[in-house]
């Protein structure tokens, strides 16, 4: 299976700090710290395929040029964003429908224009229910700086089969070998409960990975089977306490 990653341009750029840089290549265009930390993450985890999708020029390998200081951003219009008919034809010329996989890092609008562009594939969302800068921030060094393995294992899958519309909110219905965990907390009643990380491992009859004890992003209401397992029986993970190794499900529902 082909993966591409796909990372989000940033405002802050090369000639902010250096005016006089003139033609740059992509991966080094791109000098914000959330820009730059998504690069981090695409190299380490997919460092021969990789784009950044510029608000401007598209669909940008880390090789190509970009002649010089611009500001155009999706989330306004009044700058003149790269159009959808415009990343279709690049999608064709630089051959991205022959990737399967596509991950995606950024926020709603780039996740939008790539299940548009990019129909019909296998989506993989990292910072899905993550909201804030600082804390997108945050689970990225936890994945840069924990092992590639798990990582890679546990990038969140979007369920390609929804229809477009509702693939925001819907959450897949897998939640692998934490579907013991799922009916445990089917048969909840309270509106909330703690449970410590041993109470999980006696449910699950298996072991809880090394990052659901080092990383509060493990624990992330997103698009992943360890969540799935408790967001599709209408809880979520309202409260993370590492130190003393328990958490808080909360309904939402």
């Amino acid at each position: 299976m082909m993966t591409l990653c796909v990372v989000p341009c940033g405002k802050r750029k090369i000639w902010d700090v250096k005016p006089n840089a003139g033609p740059t290549k992509m991966r080094d265009v791109y000098i914000g710290p959330f820009a730059k930390k998504c690069c981090d993450y695409a190299k380490k985890f997919h460092p021969d395929s990789w784009c950044i999708l510029s608000a401007k020029y598209g669909f940008l390998w880390p090789e190509e040029i970009i002649p010089g200081p611009y500001n155009v951003t999706f989330n306004d219009r009044k700058t003149n964003p790269i159009t959808l008919e415009t990343l279709h034809s690049q999608v064709n010329q630089k051959n991205l429908k022959s990737f399967d996989r596509i991950v995606v890092l950024g926020g709603i609008y780039y996740r939008n224009i790539i299940l548009s562009v990019l129909p019909d594939k296998e989506y993989v969302f990292p910072l899905e229910g993550i909201t804030g800068l600082g804390k997108m921030m945050q689970a990225l060094n936890s994945m840069l700086y924990g092992k590639i393995e798990e990582v890679l294992s546990t990038e969140l899958v979007f369920d390609k089969t929804l229809p477009l519309g509702s693939r925001r909110s819907t959450i897949t219905s897998s939640c692998g070998k934490y579907f013991k965990l799922q009916g445990f907390l089917k048969q909840e009643q309270s509106f909330g409960v703690y449970l410590t990380f041993s109470k999980i491992e006696d449910i699950l009859q298996n072991s809880l990975p090394l990052s659901a004890r080092k990383y509060k992003a493990w624990w992330a209401n997103g698009v992943h089977s360890q969540a799935n397992a408790w967001l599709g029986v209408g809880f979520r993970v309202a409260e993370i306490d590492l130190v003393h190794e328990r958490v808080r499900f909360e309904r939402t529902k």
